[in-house]
């Protein structure tokens, strides 16, 4: 079930104003839109995301609309034939933008989180390294076919490994888990870094024992090597 986003829509003119009408007729299903005029009235925190013709300086997710819409909300019906393409691609951006909000939380995690196809395709990733200290960006690339195998095979279907951290105050571990649905097939993968140093502090400090140094570590989904599982 589709919720419908809360936006701002910024209108700069009258145009504008009946064109952001039209995307609250044809779009109900995806956005619940609120038309304004001026814009040091927004309040962002009232909204998940914004519309607007151009750019402006928001905390919130914004979408520049294309001028070359405008036409759609000046003829009788969406289904004119010189109009068709035009709403078919208003339709895909709309689409795609209520699509990235719904994962907008992803992106404020502080490591990895990817999302994964069946055949192992990356179909969502908030492109954070596998180490917070990696200041170069990684390039994206599938699961691969090791990992898969190992999750098919598992009874467990997760799988867990220890990554290398460039400081103490972090025990990094890349999670897997295969996903399936009602009827035990299979639908994707998520893959996920996490930091369970508080984790087991916490667990630690109720049973009376402590975090002893730990050994050096290689790991990461490159490896395939039982003896890093957790």
């Amino acid at each position: 079930m589709l919720i419908p986003k809360k936006i701002v829509a910024f209108a700069s003119n009258e145009s504008e104003n009946n064109f952001f009408i039209t995307l609250k007729t044809y779009f109900n299903y995806l956005f619940s839109i609120q038309i304004i005029t001026d814009i040091s009235t927004l309040n962002h925190a009232d909204f998940d995301g914004s519309f607007a013709f151009h750019d402006i300086e928001t905390s919130i997710p914004h979408l520049v609309i294309d001028s070359n819409y405008l036409a759609i909300s000046q003829t009788n019906s969406k289904t004119e034939a010189n109009d068709i393409k035009t709403f078919s691609e208003l339709s895909k951006t709309m689409t795609e933008f209520h699509y990235m909000l719904n994962f907008d939380l992803f992106n404020h995690l502080p490591y990895r989180f990817r999302l994964h196809n069946k055949d192992g395709q990356t179909i969502y990733s908030n492109h954070k390294p596998e180490d917070p200290f990696d200041i170069y960006p990684e390039e994206e690339y599938p699961i691969d076919k090791w990992v898969q195998n190992s999750l098919i095979e598992k009874k467990a279907k997760e799988l867990h490994l220890l990554l290398p951290s460039a400081s103490q105050d972090y025990i990094l571990v890349q999670s897997y888990k295969r996903l399936e649905n009602d009827s035990g097939q299979l639908v994707g993968y998520i893959e996920h870094v996490h930091n369970i140093k508080p984790l087991l502090e916490g667990y630690l400090k109720e049973s009376g024992q402590a975090i002893v140094g730990w050994s050096d570590v290689t790991s990461g989904a490159s490896i395939s090597n039982d003896d890093f599982e957790l």
